[in-house]
């Protein structure tokens, strides 16, 4: 009798160990799954912004949008408006080779209400107001989305504004101009309808200008 209850006891602590065991496991198994989850992938935006320097960062920050995604995803996946030979044109291209997209940005300038599109200069004011410019580019789908976006900022800064990166005032016809700016960024990739073999990036950069008057200026 002494042994079976010496048995029952045994195996009794066997069991709560066990159990223990397996709750302890558990527990750390949804541990490392939180972890992993809170795992967060950068945006287009902050691919952008890493290029830029603190100067820059004054005057503004890129910012992700959803409705400047949606427009291109409307324009750049539409074959009739952008078709294969216009993505295997960009996918065949060196990775380097950054093109404006002449082809969808009448499209995408009535879409975003925009002012001017795909312009080399920078932009002026010379009364108040608000006014958009959007610039729409094109590059090989080889390269990863950051790459991609990346190659895009460094020419958009040290090309169409190499000089002075938006001047936090701006002179006007009589009196001054202050001009403060906000900015968009967007990316997104289309696949040839014909071939999944080729693909492309197009990205899109959408600057707004708000030009107000100084008072008194040069008091």
């Amino acid at each position: 009798m002494k042994l079976k209850k010496i048995a029952s006891l045994m195996l009794a602590g066997v069991m709560a160990v066990s159990m223990l065991a397996g709750c302890e496991g558990s527990a750390n198994s949804g541990e490392n799954n939180g972890e992993e989850n809170q795992v967060v992938a950068a945006s287009v935006a902050d691919y952008a912004n890493s290029l830029l320097t603190t100067a820059q960062k004054n005057v503004f920050e890129f910012k992700n949008s959803a409705d400047l995604t949606a427009a291109l995803q409307k324009i750049a996946g539409d074959s009739t408006k952008y078709g294969s030979e216009d993505i295997k044109n960009a996918y065949e291209s060196p990775v380097t080779t950054v093109a404006y997209e002449d082809k969808i940005q009448s499209d995408l300038k009535d879409d975003l209400d925009l002012d001017v599109v795909n312009t080399n200069q920078v932009m002026t004011a010379t009364k108040k107001g608000t006014q958009a410019y959007g610039y729409f580019y094109a590059l090989s789908g080889k390269l990863t989305e950051a790459s991609a976006v990346q190659l895009i900022v460094k020419r958009f800064v040290d090309g169409v504004y190499s000089r002075d990166f938006f001047p936090a005032t701006c002179a006007a016809t009589s009196g001054t101009l202050k001009c403060d700016y906000t900015a968009e960024i967007s990316a997104v990739k289309v696949t040839a309808p014909d071939t999944d073999k080729n693909s492309a990036w197009i990205v899109g950069i959408v600057v707004t200008q708000t030009a107000t008057e100084v008072s008194n200026a040069g008091a």
